[in-house]
């Protein structure tokens, strides 16, 4: 018997218990040509009957979401974790405390974002997860053992043009194509071309991959 075709797009789940927050979220995995919102849910009760009814490729939650019937935090995580071992989890947490983070990224198939860093990073590690990898933000990072940027993305990033480089630097900011060619006085052609090429160069196929290289680079530094 032949198995159903893959969805062009990747399904994910996101889970806040904060309005603001989840309508931010949603905006924000909206960006992604790759990503597709397969629902929403505000607790552990809502994430779980999603998950039982919508097949998905990855879940984006919230760790603090009190009120669900399989509770919040470690406790949820490890729940969904036994309840769905191959699924990729990205978690978004204000946690600050070394030992509950050291637990919480032992976990398989599971990435950790502090909600203190840039939203990019949230993106990076959807990207991550969904390769099969493993995603810290840079704060998680600085809470377990600090980060090193690796000596060939800092080469690559030189093989840049300054004009590439500003591009590609408010692209990952949040910045669509349009407002960039508006705020640097070019046409969105020559911005996007300006777009590809720097892709090109630092060897990434798609906006997923160049926010999980922009995360292990400085390609996010000052604007040259």
């Amino acid at each position: 018997m032949q198995s159903p075709p893959l969805p062009a797009k990747a399904q994910i789940v996101i889970a806040d218990d904060h309005p603001v927050a989840l309508l931010g979220l949603q905006g924000l995995v909206a960006q992604l040509n790759g990503m597709e919102i397969a629902g929403v849910a505000r607790d552990s009760t809502e994430t779980l009957a999603l998950l039982r009814q919508r097949p998905c490729n990855i879940l984006l939650t919230d760790y603090v979401m009190p009120g669900g019937a399989c509770g919040d935090g470690l406790h949820m995580i490890l729940f969904l974790r036994r309840r769905y071992p191959k699924l990729p989890i990205v978690v978004i947490t204000m946690l600050d405390t070394p030992a509950l983070i050291g637990k919480l990224v032992r976990c398989k198939r599971l990435s950790v974002v502090s909600k203190r860093d840039h939203a990019f990073h949230i993106q990076a590690a959807l990207g991550t997860a969904l390769a099969g990898g493993q995603y810290l933000s840079p704060v998680i990072e600085h809470l377990l053992k600090g980060v090193a940027v690796p000596a060939d993305a800092r080469i690559r990033i030189g093989l840049l043009s300054p004009r590439e480089t500003n591009v590609i630097r408010r692209y990952l900011s949040g910045m669509s194509v349009s407002q960039i060619a508006a705020e640097l006085g070019r046409s969105i052609k020559t911005v996007s071309t300006q777009k590809m090429s720097a892709m090109r160069k630092l060897g990434v196929h798609s906006d997923l991959e160049l926010y999980g290289y922009a995360a292990s680079s400085d390609l996010l530094g000052p604007s040259r």
